[in-house]
C-alpha cells in the first residue's frame, strides 16, 4: 500500500471534512440563491521560508498567523456569520493543533501529548503510526453544532495512536488503547449524534470503520488495508468514502451507505474516494485514480464516472467538493512543471487557480454560502 503522502495530503484530511470531507454542512443547506454564492476555501501558501495558514472568500486572501509564524489550515466550517478554520502551528519544535473563531486561537486540550497537524516536511500520513516526535496528535476535520466545535484526528504516544476527536478542546478517545495504531479523518454532528469516519488496526490490517457516539462500526472484514477518509449524514443514513485494497495489492475506491459497498473503481490501478456530498437523491463523490504512475481528480455521480478533471501527467490530488444550484466544487491541488503544489478549485470541470504555482500550495476544504 502506498505511502498517504503520495496518495493524499491531508488533514487530511483534514481534512477535509472533511474533510470534509466534514467541510460543508448537511445537503438540506444547499442553497438556491440566484447570486453569486460566497466560496470558502481552507489551505495554506509556502512563503519561502514558512507555511502560513489562510483561507480564501472568494477572491479575497485571509491570512490566520503572522508571515514569521509555521501554521497550516486544514478544514474550514461556517456558522452564520463565525467562520471555523482547523489547523496547526509549530512552536518550540512542536505542532499544537488548533482552531480560529473569526481569527481568534484556541489550542486543543491535551494530556502529556502534544497536538498538531503535520507540515509539509513530514509525512502527512493519516494511516502510518510513525510520528516526527514521542507524542503528537493530528486534526483532519471540524464541523460546528450549536456554537460547539468537533475536531476528529489522533493522537500518539510512542508507538501507540488512538482516534479521537475534540469537542471544542476537550478531547475523547473512540479507538481501543490497546490497538497499536487508529484515526479519525472526519466529523458530523446529526440530530445530536456525534459521527467520525476513520481507521483501526487488527494487527496486521488497518481497518475502515465509523464511530457512532463512541461505538464503533467496522466497514470491512480486515482482510484487506483500507481507509475511511469522510462520512456524511443524510436523511438518517451514513455514507463513508474511502478505498478497499482488492487481492492484488491494489486500492479500490469505494463509498459506503450504512456499512454497504459501492466500488467506484475496478481495481485496476491505484485508486481513492475523498468527499462526498449529496445534493436530494444524489450522491456526488471525489477522488483519483492513477496510471500507475500519476494521479488523476476525477469524480462520480451515484457510482458512476462523471469527468476526470486532469489529464494524468502531473500528480494531482482532491480533498474536498461541495454541490452548490446544481454545480459541482472541487478543492485540490495539481503539481506544475516546476514540482510545485498548486492549490486548485474546479467548478463544473473549468479550473480555477489559487496560487500562482511559484511556492508549494495546498487548497483541503471548500464550503459555499449563498449571496447576499
Amino acid at each position: 500500500m502506498r505511502n498517504l503522502f503520495s496518495t493524499t495530503l491531508l488533514l487530511l484530511v483534514a481534512v477535509s471534512i472533511f474533510l470534509f470531507v466534514s467541510c460543508s454542512k448537511d445537503d438540506d443547506d444547499n442553497g438556491q440563491s440566484k447570486k453569486p454564492p460566497v466560496i470558502y476555501i481552507a489551505g495554506y501558501v509556502d512563503n519561502g521560508t514558512n507555511d502560513v495558514a489562510r483561507y480564501w472568500k472568494n477572491d479575497t486572501v485571509i491570512k490566520l498567523a503572522g508571515e514569521d509564524r509555521t501554521t497550516l489550515a486544514a478544514s474550514i466550517f461556517v456558522s452564520g456569520n463565525d467562520v471555523y478554520v482547523a489547523g496547526r502551528e509549530f512552536i518550540g519544535g512542536r505542532f499544537i493543533a488548533k482552531y480560529w473563531k473569526n481569527g481568534i486561537e484556541y489550542e486543543l486540550e491535551s494530556g502529556s501529548t502534544n497536538a498538531h497537524i503535520a507540515s509539509k516536511a513530514e509525512t502527512v500520513d493519516a494511516t502510518s503510526g510513525a510520528s516526527p516526535s514521542t507524542s503528537s496528535t493530528y486534526v483532519f476535520s471540524i464541523f460546528v453544532s450549536d456554537t460547539n466545535a468537533y475536531l476528529a484526528g489522533r493522537e500518539t504516544t510512542g508507538t501507540k495512536s488512538v482516534a479521537k476527536y475534540w469537542k471544542n478542546k476537550k478531547g475523547v478517545v473512540l479507538s481501543d488503547a490497546a490497538s497499536n495504531y487508529a484515526a479519525a479523518t472526519s466529523i458530523v454532528v446529526y440530530n445530536g449524534d456525534i459521527y467520525a469516519s476513520g481507521i483501526e488496526s487488527n494487527g496486521a490490517c488497518n481497518v475502515p470503520k465509523y464511530w457512532k457516539n463512541g461505538g464503533a462500526t467496522s466497514l470491512t472484514d480486515g482482510k484487506y488495508d483500507g481507509i475511511a477518509y469522510a462520512l456524511t449524514v443524510s436523511r438518517g443514513d451514513v455514507y463513508v468514502t474511502g478505498y478497499e485494497c482488492n487481492e492484488a495489492g491494489k486500492q479500490v475506491a469505494k463509498y459506503w451507505k450504512n456499512g454497504v459497498a459501492v466500488s467506484l473503481t475496478d481495481g485496476t490501478n491505484d485508486a481513492s474516494a475523498h468527499p462526498i456530498f449529496i445534493s436530494g437523491n444524489d450522491v456526488y463523490v471525489a477522488g483519483y485514480e492513477t496510471n500507475e504512475t500519476k494521479a488523476s481528480i476525477k469524480y462520480w455521480k451515484n457510482g458512476k464516472l462523471v469527468a476526470t478533471l486532469t489529464d494524468g501527467k502531473r500528480e494531482a490530488y482532491v480533498y474536498s467538493m461541495y454541490v452548490y444550484n446544481n454545480d459541482v466544487y472541487i478543492v485540490g491541488y495539481e503539481y506544475n512543471e516546476a514540482g510545485n503544489r498548486v492549490a486548485k478549485y474546479w467548478k463544473n470541470g473549468v479550473e480555477t487557480e489559487l496560487t500562482d504555482g511559484t511556492t508549494d500550495a495546498y487548497a483541503g476544504c471548500i464550503t459555499i454560502l449563498p449571496g447576499k
